[in-house]
């Protein structure tokens, strides 16, 4: 009797990791496939369609640095995160993703980071900067919302 009790316990055990496993792995692929619409959304400078992707609320944020943010750039909430939004969109920027190099961590079952390095470019420069975009994401329902998107450039390789 107790070789059966512990064997259905160890069954127990490996369905609900086995479980767990595939939820991660479907939560994995939602996030990342909403990631990849957020940034073909961005290409097209489509802020209507990106509201809709941001969480609603005082806690949005979003960070820029860099050339186009002498002095960076800091939005807090959903409307004052789009602001900023729409004047990039309006600059007609393209995000370039290093998509064999994007890293998806979940901080719980319900948040996620994802890190990928960018190249962003310009219609008025001649090279694109690269820069690194980490994007955190929070699952309100069924639906995965973006809730903060900072980006910063690589910094210059010190030989």
């Amino acid at each position: 009797m107790k070789n059966i009790i512990t064997f259905l316990a160890m069954m127990a055990i490996s369905v609900s990791v086995f479980s767990q496993s595939k939820n991660y792995e479907r939560d994995e692929t939602a996030v990342a496939a909403k990631f990849k619409e957020l940034i073909t959304i961005e290409n097209q400078g489509d802020s209507l369609a990106v509201r809709k992707m941001v969480w609603q609320g005082p806690d949005l944020l979003f960070i820029a640095t860099g050339k186009a943010d002498v002095n960076g750039y800091v939005g807090l909430g959903t409307n004052d995160a789009m602001k900023h939004f729409e004047l990039l969109y309006g600059a007609h920027i393209n995000i370039s993703p290093d998509w064999n190099q994007q890293k998806i961590s979940f901080l719980s079952k319900d948040v996620a980071r994802i890190f990928v390095p960018v190249a962003l470019s310009f219609p008025n420069r001649p090279t694109s900067t690269p820069f690194y975009l980490v994007t955190d994401w929070i699952r309100q329902g069924k639906e995965w919302k973006l809730a903060s998107h900072i980006g910063f450039p690589v910094p210059p390789k010190i030989n």
